[in-house]
């Protein structure tokens, strides 16, 4: 899921078995208007343990193969066993290398004045420093800036000049090469996946405060004109639609903490059926809006890649009912441990106004272990045949009434009192059906009805036939695992998942077999994974272009040596030629760096190896070569020595005053092998 690079060596990959592809504890820290920061540790059998330079490397970081953060080291600290700790800052931190000069802007857009910053920054800076003005979102209600520089750093103008008065958020975007510089007014994108307590909603880690908590609210809406009492003002309620009551209420906020109530004004509301929509509202949203939550949570992209990957400003639905809440927060914070990107912690909410409780750390983790200590299927079946046999042989009274009305048809009821008009629990049966209800009649929660449809809160049955079955989510009882059939989407945060056959199937521990079907384009075989390019099979990757075999990468045994073992890039007949290519900066087309050509191909020598930049020999030995002299001619270059005289000194005359004998210059096929001077 989560690559690390060090320029363009591989320093980490969590797909990778081989160590050497491997960092110690790895953790990416992204925050709104920061740099962020990147902290790991290189040991010595890492491939890029000697590539990692202080300030000169470029470290990034790609997320399911797309680039996700770049940065720079900037401290570095060896331990006892010469393992580089590295703190590395993000891209947003080339902007503290250059500095702005004493000056003044005056009506200036939001735009225009950010575009000058870069603008002055870039003129100072390389181009792997440079940013692109991109998305400006912010302004001010003029659209007519004033402002000052006077030697502040670029990122200083921008946070103190910018963002800490408007507002905004300055964030970085690679698109086609190009790093942008974004200011947004707004968050960017309101994430598909979903934060549900006691689902992937893992842990809090602050609490509620819960002296502003409300589980309960009186909503009061514009004043009236005439009130029943005389001496007080009179306001807009919502007891006409609310069953006669003027509270609204979180049942399951009251369940945990109890009856917290608040009196909330809406003076400009005057239609109760508004005034308790907002109030709904306020209680389930509105009154989370300045809280700050940072909460452990379980990335469901981490298991299904079909989920949307939270990111950093994304905005983000938290449910958790034992507070009332349902309210969509800002990803202001995220802590990735890219080895366990399940660790990862976030934090949702941008003013940090009310705490978050040690009570509710403690709920959390309560309900989680009831969670893992739920029953079988097979004991929640037989508790409900034990309950239900208990309910029905503990009855120790009970009226029968049978009724008839002037057409001569009857009822049955049966109550908890003779009179049966005063019951408060009755069944009641007729032609149209059978129901119970525990208010006298006003409500029935269990009823089965002659239009075949059975209500009830609760069914629990041993096997269940149905024709058709429609629901939204089907969920287990331990919690693990969950189908939405509105998207197909199936959650599995532990166990394992068998279907058809057998030929896919998950286990507890994430092992996965399958022998047919496909993922994400590619097709799936007993022994194989392929597409229309790649072929990958227990023989290596081969690489195909227009349905044609071009070659492979695999093991395969070389001539001559059919018991050695080593990695080989095979080109099979059908191709060309194989190359090692390099796309510049700003480009559009590769340049051959090294190509092999087994045929014909433009520009390339057939047969030959083609260098396309300079031979560096980095002081080694070229052995058992030559200099062919003409290009195809005779070949061997010159072997032997040339003996001459060093003019030391000359006068203006031209006579030679100071002379060196006995000069040499050795060469064996071309190549000068010694001198002597």
């Amino acid at each position: 899921m989560y690559s690390v690079y060090s320029d363009d060596i591989c320093i980490h990959n969590d797909a990778y078995l081989d160590n050497g592809y491997k960092l110690i504890g790895p953790k990416l820290t992204l925050e709104d208007n920061s740099a962020g920061s990147f902290e790991m540790t290189i040991p010595l059998n890492n491939v890029g343990y000697d590539s990692a330079k202080r300030l000169a490397s470029t470290i990034h970081i790609e997320r399911d193969g797309k680039f996700f953060w770049e940065g720079r080291i900037i401290n570095e600290k060896s331990d006892f066993w010469k393992q580089r700790r590295m703190t590395c800052e993000g891209e947003l931190g080339y902007l503290n290398d250059t500095t702005q000069p004493p000056g003044e802007y005056h009506d200036y857009t939001v735009r225009q004045f950010l575009t000058a910053l870069i603008a002055e920054h870039n003129r100072k800076v390389d181009d792997s420093k440079k940013f692109t003005v991109g998305v400006v979102t912010v302004t001010d209600s003029n659209d007519s800036l004033y402002r000052y520089t006077n030697s502040e750093t670029t990122f200083k103008c921008i946070q103190e000049k910018l963002v800490d008065r408007l507002g905004g958020h300055i964030r970085t975007r690679h698109a086609d090469g190009v790093r942008y510089l974004d200011y947004l007014a707004e968050y960017p994108n309101t994430n598909t996946q979903e934060v549900r307590f006691g689902e992937n909603l893992l842990d809090f880690t602050k609490n509620f405060d819960l002296t502003k908590l409300a589980t309960v609210i009186t909503p009061r809406g514009a004043r009236l004109e005439e009130s029943p009492i005389e001496a007080l003002e009179a306001y807009t309620t919502v007891e006409s639609v609310n069953g006669g009551s003027i509270y609204v209420t979180s049942e399951e906020a009251i369940k945990t903490y109890g009856w917290i109530e608040q009196v909330v004004d809406w003076d400009d509301v005057n239609i109760p059926a508004n005034l308790l929509r907002k109030a709904k509202e306020y209680l389930k949203d509105v009154q989370f809006e300045e809280m700050v939550l940072e909460l452990s949570a379980f990335d469901l992209h981490n298991i299904s890649k079909t989920t949307e990957p939270i990111s950093l400003l994304d905005q983000v639905r938290c449910v958790s009912p034992p507070h009332g809440m349902d309210r969509y927060f800002p990803v202001t914070k995220m802590s990735i441990p890219l080895d366990q990107p399940d660790q990862a912690t976030y934090t949702f909410g941008n003013t940090e106004q009310l705490s978050l409780t040690a009570n509710n750390k403690k709920i959390n983790s309560q309900i989680l272990k009831r969670i893992d200590e739920l029953p079988t299927k097979e004991s929640i079946l037989k508790a409900a045949k034990d309950n239900a046999t208990a309910l029905i042989t503990m009855a120790t009274n009970g009226f029968i009434t049978i009724t008839k009305n002037e057409y001569g048809a009857q009822e049955l009821y049966i109550t908890d009192t003779v009179d049966y008009t005063k019951a408060t629990r009755l069944w009641r049966w007729n032609i149209n059906g059978l129901g119970y209800s525990k208010d006298g009649g006003e409500t029935f929660g269990l009823a089965m009805t002659m239009d075949g449809a059975i209500v009830a809160d609760f069914i629990t049955v041993g096997t269940m036939s149905a024709d058709r079955v429609r629901t939204g989510i089907l969920k287990s009882q331990n919690g693990n695992t969950s189908w939405d059939l509105n998207t197909g989407v199936l959650t599995m945060v532990k166990g394992s998942i068998s279907l058809g056959n057998g030929r896919f199937s998950v286990d507890d521990s994430g092992y996965l077999t399958s022998t047919s079907g496909k993922i994400g384009g590619f097709n799936i075989s007993t022994s194989a994974i392929y597409n229309e390019s790649l072929y990958l099979d227990k023989n290596g990757l081969t690489i195909k272009r227009d349905d044609v075999a071009i070659g492979r990468i695999g093991t395969n045994n070389i001539k001559g040596y059919p018991t050695q073992r080593g990695l080989v890039f095979d080109l099979d007949p059908n191709g060309n030629y194989m190359a090692w290519a390099y796309k510049r900066s700003g480009g559009t087309d590769y340049d051959i760096v090294m190509a092999y050509a087994a045929s014909y191909t433009n520009g390339l020598s057939t047969g030959k190896m083609n260098m396309g930049v300079d031979l560096d020999m980095m002081g080694h030995n070229i052995q058992n070569g030559w200099i062919n002299p003409n290009n195809g001619g005779a070949v061997g270059g010159i072997t032997g020595t040339m003996n001459f005289v060093k003019v030391n000194s000359m006068s203006s005359d031209g006579t030679v005053s100071s002379w060196s004998n006995g000069c040499r210059l050795e060469f064996k096929k071309g190549f000068l092998v010694g001198a002597t001077f």
